[in-house]
């Protein structure tokens, strides 16, 4: 199944965001890692295409101790496999991501399907 499929977006997308949400309110890109609260939150995901490559890059965001805060960074090829990245593992540092990783959330992500906030 190919990536933009898998992320609910329609063929020919070159880049869509989801803002973080923190308690069903958005969390703009200003507030990154500064300090937002707790309660109940939603992953944030910018997906940019790179036609050159075929591939997407995708970067992450979540809130983690009250803080709005860098969660991943990856480049995918257009079929959903991975091709580099990382994870932020808070206490332990970044750390490489791998295929499971995505494969987890791209599961989580076809259970409910995002509404992306802009698709380009």
């Amino acid at each position: 199944m190919s990536l933009l499929k898998r992320l609910n977006l329609p063929l020919g997308t070159r880049e869509a965001i989801f803002h973080t949400r923190l308690n069903g309110n958005i969390l703009m890109p200003q507030t990154r890692d500064a300090h937002v609260g707790n309660g109940h939150y939603k992953v944030g995901m910018f997906v940019w295409g790179e036609k050159q490559r075929d591939a997407y890059i995708i970067e992450s965001w979540t809130v983690e101790d009250s803080k709005h805060v860098f969660n991943f960074q990856c480049t995918i090829d257009s079929d959903g496999k991975l091709l580099c990245g990382y994870v932020n593992c808070f206490s332990l540092g970044m750390m490489p991501i791998d295929q499971e990783y995505l494969d987890i959330l791209f599961e989580e992500l076809s259970d409910t399907p995002v509404k992306w906030d802009k698709i380009a």
